[in-house]
């Protein structure tokens, strides 16, 4: 009998991202699973294309609101539309709670920008068949390439407690086995329900940005083992969901959230060296922003800081 997934998507405006992710995955020769995406875009017509898009390639679209039936693993896509714009880890709680009931084997956690092979599922559970059973089976993602470059974005990684983010590695393991890693990107992550349960999911404080590197170092604490499948592929079209790497809501959020991530796991000397490090490389990196005439990019990164270490201001 084979797994049942729940696929959870955050989506946000940009609608022909999420239909791409949304065509590659039922484009998928694997059948057993749902789409459950979460529409933070607060406006109908991202789900009118969506619904359309759907109608048009016969497959069913269900606003949950509007359905009364139970969530099936037929391929399906089921909408919710947020009263509020929930952020990354909100979108992924509600949507794990909403996929609960339908009792999965697997969720899915996948960024709205990405796109998936049609052996992706089937090869990915492959991967994980040995290691999934088990009682400390935490997390796993698998081998990220940018899109349409196809260099390696993420090959597992570290976590750097100098820097305060995930690290992610690029070498080419193409071939290799499964493989235990210190750090699983979100743009990615498979797990086992009651994993995501027991760690009562993402830290919806992060909103945006930092929250998967939160999730692990949780995880990991709590006995879990996160994992990297080299030879399972996906391609990602990087930031285009924020507008980019390098632009006002990623730099705003990656800034404040490594300061929230630090003092919520740490202190002491490890939170030393990392002031020691971040201050004066935020105001080397303001410089530079300044000098490329990036002044609006220095203000959502000097706004992120002070935001978290002075709670009382807000806005980016």
């Amino acid at each position: 009998m084979k797994s049942k997934i729940s696929i959870l998507l955050t989506h946000y405006r940009e609608v022909q991202v999420t239909w791409s992710c949304i065509a590659s995955i039922l484009d998928s020769q694997y059948s057993s699973f749902n789409i459950v995406a979460i529409d933070n875009s607060l406006r109908s017509t991202d789900e009118t294309t969506i619904k359309k898009n759907c109608f048009d390639q016969g497959v069913q679209f269900k606003v949950l609101e509007e359905s009364s039936g139970p969530i099936e693993f037929d391929r399906s896509v089921y909408w919710y539309r947020s009263s509020s714009n929930t952020g990354y880890a909100g979108g992924m709680n509600l949507g794990a709670e909403i996929a609960r009931s339908a009792n999965p084997d697997f969720l899915l956690l996948l960024n709205n920008d990405t796109i998936v092979s049609p052996l992706f599922l089937s090869t990915f559970l492959e991967a994980v068949s040995e290691q999934a059973n088990s009682k400390d089976f935490g997390f796993a993602s698998c081998t990220i390439l940018t899109h349409p470059e196809e260099k390696v974005w993420y090959s597992g990684g570290r976590i750097n407690l100098v820097r305060g983010s995930g690290v992610h590695w690029t070498d080419q393991l193409k071939n290799d086995p499964l493989q235990e890693t210190d750090f699983i990107s979100g743009c990615c992550m498979l797990c086992r329900p009651e994993v995501y349960r027991n760690l009562s999911g993402m830290d919806e404080s992060f909103f945006l940005y930092l929250e998967d590197v939160d999730l692990c170092l949780r995880a990991k604490k709590a006995g879990y083992k996160l994992y990297f499948a080299p030879q399972v592929e996906l391609h990602h079209r990087v930031g285009s969901s924020t507008g980019g790497e390098e632009s006002e809501i990623p730099v705003y959020y990656s800034n404040k959230n490594r300061i929230k991530l630090m003092h919520k796991h740490f202190g002491g000397l490890t939170l030393l060296r990392f002031y020691l490090f971040f201050i004066p490389s935020r105001m080397i990196k303001a410089l530079i922003y300044i000098a490329k005439g990036q002044e609006h990019l220095a203000k959502a990164m000097m706004n992120g800081i002070k935001n978290e270490l002075l709670p009382s201001h807000h806005g980016a």
